[in-house]
């Protein structure tokens, strides 16, 4: 059923689930605010309103808790198709060195001949020097097996890095994390760290990002999100000056958690908002 699904495929729909997760987190919020107020209101606790208020408000909840379920399923798939892309690319690197090797045979059936007829008018056996056709056939028939035999044997990566530059650029940043072929953050928890960074330029900015053009960098590894590599850069981020009034453009790197100063310079550290086990499926 979901044969020929691809990273990207997977990575998509956990975007389009993660932005209802959102959305419906904040109509569970109105719809606990409207429960309440139909409690209060209602001359008895069984009144219609306060039951129809109830109800859906259970709703809601339910479709919040089915909504983490499919985003976990997807992030499962997302890992089998990460498997399937990785086999394709054996499949191919060791069809290449096939073709090749082809090729290599093809040459030197030709080439035997004629190396035999030097070898016995000079003779000597016959050398070639420099670099020949057959020579750089058989070192890249040598370096597509050894790459089919390192990918195969390998485990699926724990480590990656992400660099996405522009305006604007939270999307393609969230699509490029979980597009990246490896275990690493989820959508929600990539969006988590780049909203803690924002709100370290705020902190120490006064202003979010906004439209400015960044560059954003995250890193991670078995570990989690590793903080200190991982950071935006805003190159004209606009910084309130001590009288309250006066802004003018400024540069600056933020991370998650680890305000910054006027400078640039990271100030003090605070705990990570990346969280444990999420490398593990």
């Amino acid at each position: 059923m979901f044969q020929g699904k691809t990273i990207d495929y997977w990575a998509t729909k956990e975007l389009g689930l993660v932005r209802r997760k959102f959305e419906m987190a904040a109509a569970v919020a109105t719809l606990e605010d409207e429960a309440g107020a139909a409690m209060l209101d209602a001359e008895d606790a069984g009144g219609n309103d306060v039951a129809t208020s109830f109800d859906r408000l259970q709703r809601a909840n339910a479709e919040r808790r089915a909504i983490d379920s499919a985003i976990a399923a997807c992030r499962a798939r997302r890992l089998d198709a990460v498997r399937v892309s990785r086999q394709a690319e054996i499949s191919r690197l060791r069809k290449t060195a096939a073709e090749k090797s082809a090729e290599l045979r093809s040459l030197e059936s030709k080439t035997r001949k004629l190396f035999d007829q030097l070898t016995a008018l000079e003779g000597c056996e016959h050398v070639p020097g420099g670099a020949t056709r057959s020579g750089t056939l058989r070192l890249e028939v040598g370096q597509l097996e050894r790459s089919a035999l390192d990918l195969e044997e390998a485990d699926i990566p724990v480590s990656g890095e992400v660099v996405v530059e522009g305006a604007n650029v939270t999307e393609e940043f969230l699509l490029a994390v979980a597009n990246y072929p490896a275990l690493g953050p989820s959508i929600e928890q990539a969006s988590d760290w780049l909203a803690a960074c924002e709100e370290a330029a705020r902190k120490s900015r006064h202003m979010p990002f906004g439209d400015n053009p960044v560059r954003v960098r995250l890193v991670w590894n078995a570990e989690g999100i590793n903080d200190q590599n991982s950071w935006v850069f805003c190159g004209a981020l606009a910084e309130r000056q001590p009288d309250g009034v006066s802004i003018y453009p400024a540069t600056g790197t933020f991370r998650a958690g680890v305000p910054t100063t006027p400078s640039g310079q990271v100030a003090q550290s605070y705990e990570s908002v990346s969280r444990d086990g999420w490398y593990r499926g």
